[in-house]
């Protein structure tokens, strides 16, 4: 498909117009807010951390309360943006006030030891948007990241995970103001998309998840379903390592 260095050279590109074409952040907030209160100085690792608006958010309710935090992303444009914003809060990559380091990677290759992190995130899709040269292969790129992260997790460790909502799928979503689906490569009874950012002229792939996908693709990879709740267009899941 030529997708997976598609969809990074969009995200590199859209970094600074990111948020204001999305209506939807913020929904999970209160989530991770309430999970990090659990643990005294918890270790976090933002996967995908994209513009660092949620580190932005977290070192902003918890700063001193915080061990180690990293945020990582394949995209050095959106590696940037998050820089820039966490400059504004006093963080400098030389000289750092908090402990944060930002990480340009993949995913797929996550550079941790095991059982390092007490809180992952993989927030707005970041599943989702893991392409392969297949949607099959894709699917097992998904799990792969999942068994991962399942491991990176201290015993006891939750992973927060929100992914697009399929049940909210819409005909902007599909062919709106930013966004063209190109239906002959997409499959959309299995929810996978490619589409083509107008402005950009850049094709890539999302997959969007139902609900009763979600559950038995993380009791695969080992975790212990907390809570899932459906707001807006996510669907947002607390994990568990038991």
């Amino acid at each position: 498909m030529g997708l997976i260095s598609n969809t990074t050279r969009l995200f590199d590109f859209c970094a600074d117009t990111y948020l204001s074409e999305d209506h939807c952040w913020g929904g999970d907030l209160d989530t991770i807010h309430s999970y990090l209160s659990q643990f005294d100085k918890p270790d976090v690792l933002d996967l995908g951390c994209g513009t660092g608006w949620h580190l932005a958010t977290i070192l902003l309710r918890f700063r001193s309360r915080l061990g180690t935090v990293v945020g990582l992303d394949y995209s050095a444009g959106m590696l940037n943006t998050a820089s820039n914003y966490l400059n504004k809060l006093g963080w400098n990559s030389e000289k750092p006030r908090y402990e944060v380091t930002l990480i340009r990677g993949n995913a797929l290759a996550i550079p941790f030891r095991s059982r390092s992190f007490d809180i992952i995130l993989l927030l707005n899709n970041t599943l989702g948007n893991i392409s392969a040269p297949t949607f099959k292969e894709a699917a097992g790129y998904r799990l792969k990241v999942l068994k991962d992260v399942f491991d990176l997790l201290k015993p006891g460790g939750y992973l927060i995970l929100t992914v697009y909502n399929a049940d909210k799928l819409d005909s902007e979503d599909i062919s709106g103001k930013h966004f063209r689906l190109d239906r002959g490569i997409s499959d959309l009874s299995n929810f996978d998309l490619v589409r083509t950012h107008y402005k950009y002229g850049i094709q890539f792939y999302s997959h969007w998840f139902t609900e009763s996908e979600v559950a038995p693709i993380l009791f695969t990879a080992g975790y212990s379903i907390i809570e899932t709740e459906q707001r807006r267009k996510r669907i947002v899941v607390v994990a568990q390592r038991s």
